[in-house]
């Protein structure tokens, strides 16, 4: 299936062991990432380098600086964990996944229309 996406929206595909890896969500993530690092950069640079009430500003960015480090390790750390849930339920939903044996694109829809055809046919009096 997502061969389909990536050919129509000219999406770049990897694949490990089979599974398809997607490239563009790490450069997203990688652009996220680049914008509290750079605000983290230039707070630390204009408390160091301003005149304008230098010791308040110095104080609070060596203040800052290992907290927003450890956030940011915190974030990292947790990403991997993030995935391993995002799998271990999107494994567990077998109500929206892809069956060729069924002539729908999920097993939800597939049942669905199996429930109303068969309302449809109460209501119009049809019985077998």
């Amino acid at each position: 299936m997502p061969q389909l996406w990536a050919e129509k929206l000219d999406f770049p595909l990897n694949t490990i062991d089979g599974r398809v890896i997607w490239e563009t969500p790490l450069w997203i993530a990688s652009g996220l990432l680049a914008v509290p690092l750079a605000w983290l950069f230039f707070c630390v640079g204009a408390g160091l380098f301003s005149c304008d009430r230098l010791l308040y500003r110095a104080t609070l960015a060596r203040t800052l600086v290992p907290l927003y480090a450890s956030a940011m390790l915190v974030i990292i750390g947790s990403a991997p964990l993030f995935r391993m849930a995002e799998d271990y339920w999107f494994r567990r939903d077998t109500l929206n996944q892809f069956d060729p044996a069924l002539p729908s694109w999920s097993r939800h829809e597939y049942r669905i229309a199996v429930q109303a055809r068969k309302e449809l046919r109460e209501v119009m009096g049809y019985t077998r």
